[in-house]
């Protein structure tokens, strides 16, 4: 399986509000368990609370969310008449919104899938964070 990584520059909004984000899809399943990585390059703005929301889409609207600060642990397990289970476990890394951490990989979550009836599905990961103004990729572990 790979993961695409998508950069956004500084300012960049994906959402409409404001918020930058990346979008990138995992390969064909079952039986995969892929990590996310989150990699900050830029400093945040202080006076910004920092979170992370993650968006699993299977297929629409087949959608599982998750939200949660720095410090967190988050989980989320879906089911679509047993069929399909989406289940997300991790912990927000523990980072100041000011903190400048260019070149940190901070593993947030992984997730698993299992799709019987449809093991070439593919999944759209997306997060988020609170504020627009950092460039950050998401990698496959």
């Amino acid at each position: 399986m790979h993961l695409r990584a998508v950069p956004f520059s500084p300012g960049s909004t994906s959402d409409g509000v404001g918020n930058s984000g990346v979008s990138i899809s995992s390969g064909t399943y079952p039986g995969d368990r892929p990590g996310i990585q989150w990699v900050w390059v830029k400093k945040a703005e202080t006076d910004r609370t920092l979170s992370v929301e993650v968006v699993i889409e299977y297929p629409s609207p087949f959608v599982t969310f998750v939200s949660a600060t720095p410090g967190d642990y988050m989980s989320s397990c879906t089911h679509d008449d047993a069929e399909h289970k989406i289940h997300c476990t991790g912990t927000v890394p523990q980072l100041s919104p000011a903190q400048d951490v260019t070149g940190t990989l901070t593993t947030i979550f992984e997730s698993t899938c299992e799709l019987f009836t449809d093991p070439q599905t593919q999944l759209d990961f997306k997060g988020w964070v609170g504020f627009g103004d950092g460039t950050w990729n998401m990698t496959h572990v």
